[in-house]
């Protein structure tokens, strides 16, 4: 197995965040999204491996005694904004700090992930600020962190993996979204979406070549991708955006890619990677 730490991120959200503008209601979840990470949690202990957990302020406010058990059990606790709202200006993911301040005085997240992986690039100068190491808002195929300004500070981006079908794809302008990628022609295989409709074997095969090139391999799913979504959103354009989330993830590919490679906590690669900066 190689010695390049690979990173599984979950983004610790429910199901209603399938859907642009959710309703986050605890009734809605009816509990699901405590199985579901139970699922999840036993997979990973299977496979001896730790994973990032992104996780929205309102489900620590619902189940506290969840978020705590990642904790204990070594996972590493992000933030994803407290209502998964897109952070789109300073005054809203300041609003999002501040009510997620519980949460943050308890975990003390050194990451973050914006929703839908937008992130505007004046606002990492904002999580620096508030003692954020690093975000994951972005994708490239550069498969380490990328340091970035933030006035006398650095922050560091850790961007999702894509595979460039030509070229190497190791130089990266930020901020970069998924759409970016497609047009330098490059396959997003870390996003939830091509994780559930890539075989293992093909998903093996494209982290053997990235550790070979001392390259991590960041992915991430959504705990609901593996049951699927209730029903499908009422706008054709969010309909077309939300597509490939449809299919399923099965807990057996995860299993299957789990368990022939070292995955480790976001926070791992970026301690190992700031002793080299």
């Amino acid at each position: 197995m190689s010695d390049v730490i690979n990173c599984l991120t979950i983004d610790l959200e429910p199901w209603m965040c399938f859907y642009d503008n959710p309703l986050l209601k605890k009734e809605l979840d009816s509990g699901s999204l405590v199985e579901l990470t139970h699922r999840i949690m036993n997979l990973l202990d299977r496979c001896s491996a730790k994973a990032t957990f992104f996780v929205l302020g309102a489900v620590y406010d619902w189940y506290p005694d969840l978020v705590e058990e990642l904790a204990k059990e070594g996972h590493e606790v992000a933030f994803h904004t407290y209502s998964h709202r897109r952070v789109v200006s300073r005054g809203l993911l300041l609003q999002e700090l501040r009510s997620a301040a519980e949460f943050i005085e308890r975990f003390c997240p050194t990451g973050f992930r914006a929703p839908q992986m937008k992130l505007p690039h004046p606002l990492l100068e904002v999580l620096s600020s508030h003692g954020f190491r690093y975000d994951s808002s972005a994708y490239a195929a550069v498969g380490k962190p990328v340091a970035v300004a933030c006035g006398s500070q650095t922050i560091a981006e850790v961007p999702v993996s894509t595979y460039p079908i030509v070229g190497e794809g190791k130089r990266v302008e930020l901020p970069r979204t998924m759409l970016d990628s497609f047009k330098s022609l490059e396959i997003p295989v870390g996003s939830g979406a091509l994780v559930a409709m890539l075989s293992a074997q093909t998903i093996n095969r494209i982290i053997a070549k990235l550790n070979e090139e001392g390259r991590s391999f960041i992915a991430f799913v959504h705990p609901w991708q593996l049951v699927g979504v209730h029903r499908m959103p009422s706008s054709l354009v969010e309909r077309l955006a939300k597509l490939p989330y449809l299919k399923r993830i099965d807990e057996e590919k995860l299993e299957a890619i789990l368990s022939q490679h070292r995955f480790e906590t976001i926070e791992s690669l970026v301690s190992r990677w700031r002793k080299k900066f």
